[in-house]
């Protein structure tokens, strides 16, 4: 306790100090109130969050309306042109400042000239510059859907821009030029961080520092179509908007724009002979004539529903026309099933996709009935119930089938004849057809691959290989053969071919061997079942001459709990030409023949054509140990060397151009090409050399199991999903991008 004179004291000082504090600086006033114990640590701080500071935005280069930025989030801050701007709230002293972009201005691309977050300790001051950026064709054509440039560059992206003539005949001579649009923005010295989305999600956008720098369209998203593009009720191009993002923080969003020009007309019916002209029907079609294409670069799509007919036997036809794209599901109504869906004479550079084909089993029924075409594109197709799938004829080279499903076939699914090479078949599905799931050859058939592969319960032999005449090079690769009734695989003649990767079950034999076909990967068999022996493989199906590969013996009936098989909810019907072809939950689904049996059985083979159907699903199991991850990651595994033997190849061009797509010359009349082991080039994404092979420079998926399904869901990184890495460099390839479906089995 004070005494009274001294409480007296004290009190007087306080006064004289407070009278004081009201004129002096404040570290006087922070000495004062120290010498009367009056200024603590605490209350120091106090008085030191009261201190605050400003940030100032100078802003260049701004056009149209302005942006907004933003600090912490909050505290909106409108830029309508070039000056100087302060945002309206201090910040204290010690506090964390954010400026962010909320709103950005139109075609503009704007960046700070310094970091734009961090802890206030004076004033800030902020440079903001904008530049213009603009959208544009890559090449002058790009405004076309259907243009196409000569490859003649050493990318997609750096061509001179020739127009094609269509009557290039090498590999890949000519690329769609369509799809290639730009963006520029403000340079920069590396790619890393930059991505870029549309709003249609419809294409991959590229990030590229040459040739001009800026964001690319490389390829259409794969599930996406032409329609997608297509405003039905307005009969237009839809806009399209690109958003930038630089590490994840959106830097650009443009002005919505219409990339093409093309004329989009409804058609009704007759023959389509506008030539770049894209004709759309929107409504459930009947037709009464063949829908003929009398020119070049049309486009014939449907916007989700069938043509159909009850009179005509082909109902869409192209002879000696090119750069065309087709779209939608073709039905036949009449009882005798029709002869053709589509039928192709003498077509290059064109594109099929996203089509239905159904009830063509006359004579002389085809899905797709193919004849001296080249260098063509056929993708997302199912044909069911037609006399045979898909049949290649007289020179049709250079083509890629892939993701397709032919299924009630009552002859061959998938057929080539007479001389066809250079065609790619990737992830194909046959099942439930009368004779071969795929019969390749006849003719000097040579240099084709073939990888992802099932076929399944067939009346006949899996999978054939013939050829009357010598054939060079046909490569299989990853093919399951299931409960075909006769062999599994069958090779005859003077066939020099090449296997890898192969499971046989539930058929007899395995094998049927050639002198000149050998093995390597894996061969998985049922146990005690047995190969046709040649010098390649023994009749116990061990590897003779130069055969390597490792044989795995199943016992019989393992492979029964294998696959998801019967569908039991909604899964059975009376057979009908009118039945569901297309609308399955997932691409492995199909109609066959119901059977009390476990699915595959022997009773399930070939087509239905009576009685009850029932729908199926080959999809494995997630329990399988059957085919469910027998391959490794390659990214440890030396690099497959194939070679494509020719009589007149004396460079790397011949070899590419000629022989096999991204060959190269070896020794003379040796064309090589390496690649890496249980993956597959991403075919569509216009990264590689589309040839299927996984390769340098490529963006690649991993195929752990055998056959053509290698999971499910989207894909990702491979080593998220199983720890396998991308391929940096193994000596031989290099910046290899790996991926894997997040989901492997049901």
């Amino acid at each position: 306790m004070f005494s009274g004179k001294k409480l007296f004291n004290r009190i007087f000082t306080i006064i004289v100090v407070l009278f004081l504090l009201m004129s002096c600086s404040p570290i006087i006033k922070r000495n004062l109130l120290s010498l009367l114990g009056l200024f603590t640590s605490s209350r120091a701080n106090t008085a030191n969050s009261q201190i605050l500071y400003s940030i100032s935005i100078t802003a260049n280069g701004v056009n149209g309306t302005g942006f907004t930025l933003q600090n912490n989030a909050a505290d909106d801050l409108n830029i309508p042109s070039d000056g100087n701007y302060t945002f309206s709230q201090r910040i204290a002293q010690d506090a964390q400042y954010s400026v962010t972009v909320k709103f950005y201005p139109t075609n503009q691309s704007c960046t700070f000239d310094k970091t734009t977050t961090g802890t206030m300790t004076t004033n800030v001051s902020l440079v903001i510059s904008c530049t213009s950026v603009t959208n544009t064709p890559l090449y002058s054509t790009s405004n076309l859907w259907n243009s196409y440039i000569k490859n003649d560059g050493n990318s997609v992206l750096e061509s001179t821009g020739t127009a094609c003539a269509g009557s290039e005949t090498d590999s890949r001579a000519c690329i769609h030029a369509a799809v290639h649009q730009y963006i520029t923005f403000p340079a920069r010295s590396s790619c890393n961080g930059i991505s870029a989305s549309d709003n249609l999600t419809a294409f991959t956008w590229l990030c590229v520092l040459n040739p001009a720098g800026g964001i690319y369209i490389v390829s259409l998203n794969l599930g996406k179509r032409l329609t997608d593009l297509i405003d039905f009720s307005t009969l237009s191009f839809r806009p399209i908007s690109i958003d930038i993002f630089e590490n994840g923080n959106k830097i650009f969003t443009s002005t919505p724009k219409v990339f093409w020009t093309n004329q989009i007309i409804n058609y009704t019916t007759g023959n389509l002979t506008v030539a770049n002209a894209i004709y759309v029907s929107s409504v459930g079609l009947s037709i009464n004539t063949t829908i003929n294409i009398n020119a070049n670069g049309i486009s014939f799509v449907t916007n989700g529903l069938n043509v159909h007919t009850d009179t005509v036997s082909t109902m869409l036809s192209a002879n000696s026309r090119n750069f065309i794209w087709v779209e939608g599901a073709f039905i036949n109504n009449q009882a005798t099933g029709g002869q053709n869906a589509i039928q192709l004479i003498n077509v290059k550079f064109s594109v099929f996709q996203a089509i239905g084909l159904a009830n063509f089993y006359n004579t002389n029924g085809i899905g797709i009935n193919v004849t001296n075409v080249s260098n063509s594109i056929f993708r997302e197709i199912i044909i069911s119930n037609c006399k045979k799938g898909i049949s290649l004829n007289s020179t049709s080279n250079f083509n890629s089938f892939y993701n397709i499903k032919v299924n009630n076939s009552s002859d061959n699914s998938v057929e080539t004849d007479n001389a066809n090479n250079g065609n790619i078949f990737q992830n194909v599905l046959t099942a439930n057809q009368a004779f071969d799931g795929f019969s390749i050859g006849v003719n000097a058939t040579s240099r084709n691959y073939l990888f992802n592969l099932t076929t399944s319960v067939s009346t006949d032999t899996g999978s054939n290989n013939y050829d009357i005449n010598l054939i060079v090079g046909n490569l299989f690769h990853n093919t399951l053969s299931l409960n075909s009734v006769g062999s599994g695989f069958g090779l005859a003649f003077g066939n020099s071919s090449y296997v890898r990767n192969l499971a046989t079950l539930g058929t007899t034999p395995n094998v049927n061997g050639n002198a000149n076909t050998p093995f390597s990967g894996l061969l998985i068999q049922n146990n005690g079942v047995g190969c046709g022996a040649s010098t390649q493989i023994s009749a116990s199906c061990d590897p003779l001459g130069a055969s390597t590969h490792t044989k795995i013996d199943i016992a019989v009936g393992a492979e029964d709990s294998s696959f998801v098989g019967k569908i039991t909810t909604n899964g059975t019907a009376g057979y009908s030409q009118f039945i569901d072809w297309f609308g399955f939950k997932n691409f492995y689904q199909f109609w066959g023949r119901e059977d009390a049996n476990t699915f595959p059985h022997p009773n399930h083979a070939g087509r239905c054509s009576s009685g009850n159907c029932r729908i199926f699903d080959i999809s494995l199991k997630s329990t399988d140990t059957v085919l469910k991850n027998r391959l490794s990651c390659p990214t440890s595994i030396a690099p497959v060397e194939q070679i494509w033997n020719t009589t007149s190849s004396t460079s790397d061009s011949i070899c590419s151009n000629t022989v096999f797509p991204g060959s190269r010359l070896f020794a003379l009349n040796d064309c090589r090409s390496y690649y890496l082991a249980n993956s597959i080039e991403i075919l569509g994404d216009n990264l590689g050399n589309e040839n299927g092979l996984c390769e340098s420079n490529e963006q690649c998926v991993f195929t752990p199991n055998v056959g053509a399904y290698q999971g499910h869901g989207i894909l990702k990184l491979a080593s998220e999903v199983s720890g396998c890495a991308d391929v940096v460099s193994n000596g031989v390839l290099s910046n290899i991008r790996l991926l894997q479906y997040e989901t492997n089995g049901y």
